[in-house]
């Protein structure tokens, strides 16, 4: 996926967190004491690391993968992907709550590595898959679960067809957002989580509440 020296920069800019919400799963991470955590994108670039969204775990993937502690039946059992997997904390979470089959699905080959390095630090292994998957049938797998991919108007657009026919194909489809406002208002929440206002990476305030989504067959 990535060569050695990228790994090895990446350990030296991160750190090992357990997030609060989720006590039995540790991540690294790059955190607000780190260089990196405002570093110019520029100098980032420079040195091999462009838009690393992998390196954080962000609320939406936080509260789903709390979602599937909570509910372990969801994904007990069954063949998961996570998409755009980022980190890989909800695959992550998935595989702790009994998945049969996990498969850590993100186009950037780097966050596919930190999906990789994230589960050996939790005694996991992942499948990994690399493919822009937006439009596949996706045989083999029963649920979607989705964390902060809802990020833009065009993304959305893209994402909702699809999650429609899924759903008509008989698959589950999870999806946490926390606010992000592309989301169609018609649609309605599932469950709520709220999570404490120590995200595990730096504390903010107030706690954030995110809405998680289903599109059930």
């Amino acid at each position: 996926m990535i060569d050695a020296t990228l790994a090895a920069l990446i350990q030296d800019n991160t750190t090992i967190v357990v997030p609060s919400v989720l006590p039995d799963i540790s991540l690294r991470l790059v955190t607000f004491e780190l260089p990196w955590w405002l570093a110019d994108p520029k100098e980032l670039e420079a040195q091999g690391i462009v838009d690393p969204y992998w390196a954080f775990c962000w609320p939406g993937g936080m509260a789903l993968s709390r979602y599937l502690a909570d509910r372990p039946t969801v994904v007990a059992g069954k063949s998961v992907m996570d998409f755009g997997a980022g980190c890989g904390v909800v695959a992550i979470a998935a595989a702790k709550a009994g998945a049969a089959r996990v498969i850590a699905c993100d186009i950037d080959q780097v966050a596919l590595w930190a999906c990789a390095e994230n589960a050996a630090l939790n005694g996991l292994m992942l499948d990994l898959e690399g493919r822009d998957l937006v439009g596949s049938e996706l045989p083999g797998v029963d649920v979607l679960l989705v964390g902060d991919v809802t990020y833009s108007r065009e993304m959305v657009e893209r994402l909702i067809p699809w999650f429609e026919s899924l759903r008509a194909a008989g698959k589950t489809i999870l999806v946490a957002d926390p606010g992000r406002g592309y989301l169609p208002q018609s649609l309605v929440a599932e469950a709520t989580i709220r999570l404490p206002p120590d995200l595990g990476e730096v504390p903010v305030a107030p706690s954030v509440t995110v809405p998680i989504y289903s599109f059930n067959p």
